[in-house]
């Protein structure tokens, strides 16, 4: 059986719309990750910090291809905190 990927609109900021991807009849992929990381309590000061990136590039910095890291075939959110004055942030 084939199944259907569609983008799905995840949020905006000032200075950047961020999409997710979702396979039919699953969660999208940001859902499965935010389930999987924000259940284990060892790893939700990590997914404060990726929260914290999101919200800087998209707030603050834009989509900038320096801000990321190269990953293959992709861009993946910086190994390091990007500098910011202000709080971290859901999305």
């Amino acid at each position: 059986m084939n199944k259907f990927a569609t983008i799905k609109h995840l949020a905006t900021f000032k200075k950047v719309s961020f999409y997710t991807v979702k396979i039919e009849n699953q969660p999208s992929l940001y859902e499965a990750f935010y389930e999987k990381i924000n259940n284990q309590a060892d790893l939700k000061e990590d997914l404060a910090i990726i929260l914290h990136q999101i919200n800087e590039i998209g707030n603050h910095v834009g989509a900038e291809l320096r801000y990321f890291r190269h990953e293959g075939s992709a861009h993946a959110l910086p190994s390091k905190v990007l500098a910011f004055e202000g709080e971290k942030t859901s999305l």
